[in-house]
């Protein structure tokens, strides 16, 4: 397999997360009417072909060295998350100082904002 495949790996499994349709639903749901969500990617395509490259690397040590490989996976992995964890902590700020930042929010306004973390809500599920 070559690094696209294993971009379109990476990105099917770590790299794409949800977010509802705002204009799909009129108001706030409950969690069971959480509408289907589109994939948002959370990585672009360097950053795939990056993660990739280095899973390449980390899979040819496994021939020579098992362990060491497997301690090279757990590393690898452990960046990711973070990326991920980094990636979410942002767009959660962004959230909050939307509807934050003014204490003068109009009901549709609030309404918006909530369909946001619903869509965030949802993504975070998925992931």
């Amino acid at each position: 397999m070559d690094d696209t495949d294993h971009g379109e790996t990476i990105s099917s499994n770590l790299g794409p997360a949800t977010q509802s349709d705002e204009s799909s639903n009129t108001g706030p749901e409950s969690s069971s009417q959480i509408s289907a969500p589109e994939k948002i990617r959370l990585f672009n395509d360097a950053e795939i072909r990056d993660f990739s490259a280095r899973w390449d690397q980390v899979q040819g040590a496994f021939i020579d060295d098992p362990r060491h490989a497997v301690e090279l996976a757990d590393a690898l992995t452990v960046t990711v998350l973070g990326y991920i964890a980094d990636q979410l902590s942002r767009e959660r700020a962004k959230l909050e100082k939307q509807w934050n930042n003014s204490k003068t929010l109009s009901t549709e306004e609030l309404r918006q904002n909530f369909k946001r973390y619903q869509a965030f809500f949802a993504r975070l599920l998925v992931l």
